[in-house]
Order: C-alpha cells, then structure tokens, then sequence
C-alpha cells in the first residue's frame, strides 16, 4: 500500500516535509508495527498529541484514510506505555492520537472519507515525491506467509516484551 525506500533518505525527507507543514511535526518514529501492518511513522505535534503518518502508493489513498483512522485507534492506548519507555517522547497521552495522510492525489471521496472521521484523519497533498520516497515496491521484502500460503497475521511487541495482554487496554 506504501512507497517504501532506504531507511536513512527516507526519515531526512519525511522529517523536513512535517516540519514544514502549516502545524509542524516532530518525527518520533519510523516504520512502526502497527495493527497488523506498518505504520511509516509516528510524529508529536506542538501540543504533544501522537500523529500515525501514512505516505500511500498512487491509487491507495482512500485505503488509507481507513488505515490511519484504524492505526490512531491502535497507537492511543498504548501511549502511556510509550512514554513510560521513552519519558522524553514529549507525547502527552490524554491528546489522544489523529492520523495523518501525505499523498500526491486527494480525490473526492478521500477527502469525504477524512471529513467523516471528524479530525481524526487529516490530508496533506504532497506536490511530488522524492527520490527517496519512489522505491519501486520490488525493493520491499516478501510478506511473511504460512503454510496454506496465507499472510501472516503480524503481532506488536514491545521491545520489553510487553504485550498486550500485559497492559490495561481499553479497546
């Protein structure tokens, strides 16, 4: 669903295009495991509310405003367990989290699709894409597969070996 490139290229471009948003972001994250996919980052805007960024593939963009809208439903209760790890986070767990979409096309029903969320998924047109973010999606490594040949269902796991059995989740 997302354009993938190099690590290092990727994060210098994603953390000057959130700084130069109309409310800036600060880049905490990138390529977060998120509700059985990836997130490709996670951002603290001035208030310190948590932002699910999502940077889409050309065609992709409704597929993730629901993507984003389900990831701000996943990070938001782990939060406080994000800042107990990393105090100096900066995020401030009852602002809650809101995803955030970057995608050269906004069509119609995106933006229909965003409005319905009520705040909780915003738009930002981006005008081109880097070099960095137009890795062809042959560079991205196969998707884990069982043995009927299905997709793997990915599980989070905190570096601490905390899991969400663990924590006190409200779902």
């Amino acid at each position: 669903m997302r354009d993938r490139a190099a690590p290092g290229a990727r994060a210098a471009d994603l953390r000057a295009i959130l700084g130069r948003l109309e409310d800036p972001l600060e880049l905490l994250a990138e390529d977060v495991l998120g509700l059985e996919s990836r997130i490709d980052a996670v951002a603290r805007d001035r208030r310190g509310g948590a932002v699910v960024v999502l940077r889409p593939a050309v065609g992709a963009g409704l597929e993730a405003v629901a993507d984003a809208l389900a990831q701000a439903r996943w990070l938001e209760p782990r939060l406080p367990d994000w800042l107990k790890l990393a105090p100096d986070l900066g995020l401030r767990p009852e602002r809650g989290a809101r995803g955030l979409v970057l995608s050269n096309e906004i069509s119609p029903r995106m933006r229909a699709a965003a409005a319905a969320t009520q705040g909780r998924v915003e738009l930002q047109r981006m005008e081109a894409p880097t070099a960095a973010w137009a890795a062809p999606a042959a560079s991205l490594p196969p998707r884990a597969l069982g043995p009927a040949g299905e997709p793997v269902r990915l599980r989070s796991v905190f570096r601490t070996a905390l899991q969400d059995g663990d924590l006190d989740l409200r779902t």
